[in-house]
């Protein structure tokens, strides 16, 4: 066996296991997945004290003091003598409040002093005409209002209405008290008329405010189960997302966040095993029609280098030990200004496999040649149908050599050799045709051709251990796609989707497909 087919050998010899478990036919089907996350669970987080008097204080924050009383007086049914006692202390406020609020409204409207409220960011005055059935009705329509109900006016409108007056409009605690339901800014030091308990209480307001804005929300994802509808399972997926942000620090969710991220995680893999290519890939993606399609890789946007696998183990066997001492190697491949840019030892994947007839047109350029890397000897192979397993895949070694492996063992044909220019664009082609016959190209000209038809399915790659830094600047596959060999890419992007909303554990492995 010659050194090229050895190299050769060897390059794709270390990933084999790695593809094994992604090809899903080493015979290990594992355990059992776990039932689905059962969302009638986070109904509990919703039916505790807290949660109740939370509900109410937003209620009371947005103005709405009848709902706040009514759920206060739900709460006290059942609660023990602790809660029940500051459930009391938050009635006999939110009483005191609502009297000081209509005491205020009807005096504007008695001295025909206007009203000014927030009208789309901005604030507009309003002159009272009348106070009937719990609506303010106004003398003059503006912006499209014409009246505001009363349980619409929240402690935010009257502190803003009447600034430091706010100390005449009550009890002394009054302005706190506000402030505190208005989440503002107050100074615990000169709370005026508040024991140090109920300086305590008011200083919980922030989290059981947040708490409260969630109550609702929280209920309803326990009874929104898995829609059957990727727009749906998306939507509620951003939903629980939403939750997961504004539940931190709030001490009666503290363990919610478990719960979340089970949920968030059966939704997030139902709405991708389902998902489009369309969807799971960031290149253009085309439906050629009868199973084919083409990918298209300019490189303009960072997103498309995430639809390639890295695989460093590759370059390790390709040549032997360097007898000199290596300097620190810099090797790697990312997205550049534009391009897929490697240097010296690489080795990466496309996400999706392709099969029977496929071809990989690509661009590529040399950028820096020299020893960089203390690379002795090297390889560089642009291939399709990489499946390792098998010891199989067919590609152009070089600019001038279309190698095909078979179960190991090689078959080449080559017409070269031909030199590298540094800085040069390259374009190239592998094509296989339904037949097997496999044919490799190098700005238009035939390099090698040569039949076989035993290698047919698998990704397109690119493996790399040469004192080079290179480019690649366009990337054109097209192919028939087995859309049943995608898990590993379908619970990658679910995960990325998590990890933008914080809901993500660890990332998936290729092992578990």
């Amino acid at each position: 066996m010659s050194r090229l087919t050895l190299l050769a050998f060897a390059l794709f010899l270390v990933a084999s296991a790695a593809f094994a478990q992604r090809s899903g036919k080493n015979g290990y089907m594992g355990p059992p997945p776990p039932p689905p996350y059962n969302p009638e669970e986070l109904a509990r987080w919703a039916d505790v004290g807290p949660a109740k008097l939370a509900k109410a204080l937003h209620l009371a924050s947005l103005g709405n003091v009848e709902g706040a009383l009514a759920g206060l007086d739900a709460a006290l049914e059942g609660a023990d003598e602790g809660l029940a006692a500051r459930l009391n202390q938050e009635k006999q406020r939110l009483i005191e409040f609502g009297a000081a609020r209509e005491a205020w409204f009807k005096e504007l409207f008695s001295k025909k002093k206007k009203i000014r409220l927030p009208i789309d960011g901005k604030m507009a005055a309003f002159a009272i005409k009348s106070i009937e059935n719990g609506v303010l009705t106004f003398t003059k329509e503006r912006d499209g209002v014409k009246d505001w109900a009363i349980s619409a006016l929240s402690p935010e409108i009257m502190q803003t209405n009447l600034g430091r007056k706010i100390k005449d409009a009550g009890p002394a605690w009054l302005e706190f008290y506000v402030a505190a339901l208005a989440q503002q800014e107050w100074d615990a030091s000169k709370a005026e008329g508040l024991d140090p308990n109920d300086v305590k209480q008011l200083e919980q307001y922030p989290w059981l405010l947040k708490l409260g804005s969630l109550v609702d929300e929280i209920l309803d994802l326990s009874k929104a189960g898995y829609p059957e509808s990727e727009e749906e399972l998306f939507a509620l997926v951003d939903r629980v997302g939403a939750v997961y942000a504004t539940q931190k620090d709030i001490p009666p969710l503290d363990g919610i966040a478990t719960d979340l991220r089970a949920y968030a995680d059966d939704l997030a893999k139902r709405a991708f095993a389902t998902a489009s290519l369309t969807k799971l890939l960031r290149g253009k993606v085309t439906d050629l029609g009868e199973g084919r399609w083409k990918f298209v890789y300019e490189f303009d946007s960072p997103e498309e280098a995430s639809d390639f696998i890295n695989d460093d183990e590759l370059f390790k066997y390709c040549i032997p030990e360097a007898e000199t001492e290596a300097t620190a190697d810099k090797s790697g491949w990312l997205h550049h200004e534009g391009a897929l840019a490697w240097a010296g030892r690489v080795g990466l994947y496309h996400h999706v496999p392709l099969e029977g007839a496929m071809v990989a047109r690509y661009e590529w350029s040399a950028t820096a040649i020299g020893n960089t890397f203390d690379i002795q000897g090297g390889n560089l192979i642009f291939g399709l149908c990489a499946a390792p397993k098998e010891l199989s895949f067919i590609g152009n070694a070089f600019l001038h050599t279309v190698w095909c492996y078979a179960k190991g063992q090689l078959v080449n044909n080559s017409n070269g050799p031909v030199p590298i220019y540094q800085k040069r664009v390259y374009k190239c082609e592998l094509a296989r045709d339904a037949a097997g016959t496999v044919t490799g190209t190098t700005d238009g000209k035939v390099v090698g051709s040569l039949s076989l038809p035993a290698v047919e399915s698998g990704p397109f790659f690119l493996a790399a251990n040469l004192n080079i830094r290179g480019r690649l600047e366009r990337l054109e596959l097209e192919g028939q796609v087995p859309l049943d060999r995608l898990d590993y890419l379908r619970r990658l992007r679910a995960w990325e989707y998590l990890d933008r909303l914080g809901l993500a554990g660890s990332p998936p492995s290729m092992d578990a497909e």
